[in-house]
């Protein structure tokens, strides 16, 4: 059986397989538009920019969609994934992944997080994986005022309890802390934190 997608409509790099992604392929530009991310991320395959954790977090994430529980699901936590401290190339990164959950029919979306506020200010949004990569940046913008961190709290205990998984990015949770701590409380208890370098 033929998808009917031209082989030639994919780059020589891409990964997309026409036979499985016929339909990815036929809208790509809506669906990298939609979940935020660069065309390129959905033709490369993560393992060319991705850390491992963040790989082995993915894996255990869409292992878990499809029914398989993952041996290493839990030490990932509730919520998902929190990096902290230095990150080169994060946001990158975190495209290439959302990428990854597109390819594996995982409804993923990359978004900066003072979109994210707004998003969550006007209604529901709330895709199975999210990727934020600026959740927190002490070098960039100013301290979350006193109803962002609220929204943020109730967001994040809501995705974490209904399953949810987020990959996000603060550069300083110590910082986050001092702000609110129940939302410090939310990482802590609901993420794997790990520190960058």
């Amino acid at each position: 059986m033929t998808s009917g997608v031209e082989h030639d409509l994919l780059p020589p790099h891409s990964i997309l397989n026409p036979d499985v992604h016929f339909r990815v392929i036929e809208n790509l530009k809506r669906y990298c538009e939609i979940a935020g991310i660069p065309e390129d991320a959905m033709h490369i395959s993560a393992k060319k920019v991705c850390k491992n954790i963040e790989l082995d977090w993915a894996r255990s994430v869409i292992s878990g969609g499809k029914g398989v529980v993952s041996p290493s699901q839990d030490e990932y936590g509730l919520g998902g994934l929190c990096l902290t401290g230095t990150q080169p190339r994060i946001m990158v990164r975190m495209q290439y992944l959302t990428g990854s959950f597109l390819r594996a029919f995982i409804d993923a979306r990359f978004v900066t997080g003072y979109k994210l506020l707004s998003h969550i200010e006007t209604g529901d949004y709330s895709p199975s994986v999210l990727m934020i990569p600026d959740l927190y940046t002490t070098t960039h913008g100013k301290n979350l005022t006193g109803w962002q961190l609220s929204m943020l709290h109730s967001y994040l205990v809501e995705r974490a309890a209904s399953g949810k998984k987020t990959f996000c990015y603060i550069e300083d949770l110590t910082k986050i802390g001092e702000m609110s701590k129940s939302l410090r409380e939310v990482f802590d208890t609901y993420y794997r934190v790990e520190g960058g370098i």
